[in-house]
């Protein structure tokens, strides 16, 4: 997979609550990945809440919300 990335979301480092993230979308090219990360991070500016941690509005929007997002 050298010219091919995968993307994962959710994850939490660190806390009593630690979790893995989770796979929201494989094998994109550079180009389609940039505009993936630019559209999450939109998106997050959009919809997410004050102070609201990324790995809880992926929880709040699902994986499969984003993944029609960012399609």
């Amino acid at each position: 997979m050298l010219d091919k990335f995968d993307i994962y979301v959710g994850g939490e480092a660190k806390g009593l609550k630690a979790t893995t993230a989770q796979l929201l979308i494989s094998a994109l090219t550079e180009e389609r990945m940039v505009y993936a990360v630019q559209r999450l991070v939109a998106l997050f500016q959009e919809q997410g809440k004050k102070k609201e941690k990324f790995s809880k509005f992926i929880e709040r929007q699902t994986l499969n919300f984003l993944r029609q997002a960012i399609a």
